[in-house]
């Protein structure tokens, strides 16, 4: 029997971090960073169905970064 594996979360950089990204930009346009937000198939899925990912009962991986951002 195989163990259950739908509880393990991994990352990856898809885009290395060798010039500061995103919070780069945003300190040298000086506008706050919100955040990083995984890469998640289900948020297109759920852009392209025109769906909210916060509704469902299967929350996207990226729906609390997604959260923190819009609370700021």
């Amino acid at each position: 029997v195989a163990p259950d594996l739908s509880k393990v979360i991994t990352t990856t950089e898809v885009f290395p971090r060798t010039g500061g990204g995103g919070e780069a930009v945003a300190r040298t346009m000086g506008v706050p960073f919100l955040g990083r937000v995984p890469l998640d198939p289900k948020l297109s899925r759920a852009a392209e169905e025109g769906i909210s990912g916060f509704d469902s009962a299967k929350k996207m991986l990226c729906a609390g970064a997604l959260q923190h951002i819009l609370q700021q």
